[in-house]
């Protein structure tokens, strides 16, 4: 990462540098421009501002690592100021809570961009608390996200190892930089937690505990004489490695007695939830049996009907047949010679009586003179549209309904007078024909 920022560095061409991490963002829209407009007001080569981590069930979480909560230096000021030690133990030792000058940083051509390595911003930044011209403003701007699975979270022995040559590099700027200079505390905000976590997750036993001893010591980071009790200093106690196992194996316990229990939580709160599941499901096999027994009785009363509709089909194939035998013998007997004779002397009476009924009603009016066809169609409309005889309509329909067939011959009138014949049901003026109209 620190190779990688330097060559952002060389290429940037603005007034002001900000770095971000690939998996981090900013938790204001106008932090830049908060930044830029402080920056120009108290003319500095850095600003630091206050950021919030973001990880764990997708919180926010606040990091309470305000520099200057009872300080009056927030606008100008250098590390002679406020004491480095008060600015190494806010172990804010990171690149992207900052605003740069770029002129500032073009100003030093030494800066710590080293490559393939972790925890390389503290080195860088040590440098630029030695050299700068700072101002702070104490709001949240920047979001760290916090992954288990980041560089700086993954407690591996390349890490010690890394975290060590950081040590010795930030020692060594330190050392030059000042003539007397206290690693203490330094090393017990930087590098304490970090060999803690270590201690912790990788180690087991007292014998490793020491070979860890060992292994930085051959850094030579160390100007006290105890280096044995400054690893295992923790909560304000100094412990051998014997008593610094015997309090991990308490801890342990107490966090494994606490895991149990909530596991204990966990389950009796499953077994809750697997109850009520059961109990569901039971029911709904209940309800599931009840409704295949509907749809066996259906299938069975579906079953019944088909029987029936296919012995419906039977019984119509077979009357089907019937009729075919039928239909041919009556084809044979009207093809025979008999049945053609016969039907010459039968076919005259064959006709309906009312038929000629109607034809002699029909020939009587028209020879009478009484009907009028225009007056007729001219009064009923529809008959016109339908182009009817007007009539065979009155003979059929007309005089029903109460439609007169001319404008001398009211057929209402003549029923009323003559009752017998509306009941007859012959049509007015056929019976005034026959019989009043000689009369008259």
């Amino acid at each position: 990462m620190g190779y990688t920022r330097k060559v952002g560095l060389d290429n940037a061409t603005g007034k002001y540098i900000l770095f971000c991490d690939s998996d981090d963002f900013y938790y204001e829209l106008t932090a830049f421009e908060e930044l830029y407009n402080y920056i120009e007001q108290v003319q500095v080569d850095v600003v630091i501002f206050e950021f919030i981590k973001y990880g764990k069930n997708n919180k926010f979480y606040k990091t309470n690592r305000d520099l200057f909560k009872d300080s009056p230096y927030k606008e100008v000021f250098s590390y002679l100021d406020i004491g480095l030690n008060t600015i190494l133990a806010y172990r804010c030792f990171y690149t992207w809570n900052k605003l740069y000058s770029k002129k500032f940083l073009n100003s030093y051509d030494d800066w710590y961009f080293p490559k393939y390595i972790t925890a390389q911003d503290v080195p860088l930044h040590i440098q630029i608390i030695l050299r700068a011209k700072m101002a702070y403003i104490n709001k949240i701007f920047y979001v760290y996200r916090m992954r288990n699975t980041s560089a700086t979270h993954l407690i591996t022995d390349r890490r010690l190892y890394d975290i060590c040559t950081i040590c010795k590099e930030s020692h060594k700027i330190l050392k030059e930089k000042l003539d007397t200079f206290d690693g203490f505390t330094f090393y017990n905000s930087f590098l304490k937690n970090n060999l803690q976590n270590y201690i912790i997750q990788k180690i087991d036993t007292v014998k490793e505990i020491i070979d860890l001893t060992k292994i930085i010591d051959s850094f030579n980071l160390f100007d006290v004489k105890d280096k044995e009790v400054f690893f295992f200093f923790r909560a304000g106690l100094r412990m051998t490695p014997e008593n610094y196992m015997e309090y991990l194996n308490k801890k342990n316990l107490k966090t494994k007695i606490k895991e149990i229990a909530k596991l204990k939580e966990d389950k009796k709160t499953r077994d809750t939830r697997i109850k009520t599941l059961n109990d569901q499901i039971k029911t709904k096999n209940e309800q599931l049996q009840q409704k295949n027994e509907q749809i066996k009785n259906k299938d069975s009363a579906i079953k019944q009907k088909n029987n029936a509709i296919q012995n419906l089909s039977n019984q119509n194939k077979n009357l089907c047949e019937q009729n075919n035998i039928q239909d041919q013998a009556i084809k044979r007997l009207q093809n025979s010679w008999s049945y053609r004779i016969g039907r010459l002397f039968t076919y005259p009476l064959s006709i309906p009586l009312d038929f000629y009924k109607f034809i002699r009603n029909y020939n009587l009016i028209k020879k009478s003179g009484l009907f009028d066809s225009e007056y007729y169609l001219a009064n009923n409309e529809d008959v016109k549209k339908a182009k009817a005889d007007p009539l065979k309509h009155y003979l059929k329909f007309g005089w029903k309904e109460g439609r007169n067939p001319s404008a001398e011959f009211n057929g209402n009138e003549y029923l009323n007078k003559r009752p017998d014949v509306r009941v007859a049901g012959i049509c007015p003026l056929v019976h005034y024909i026959k019989f009043s109209k000689e009369k008259e």
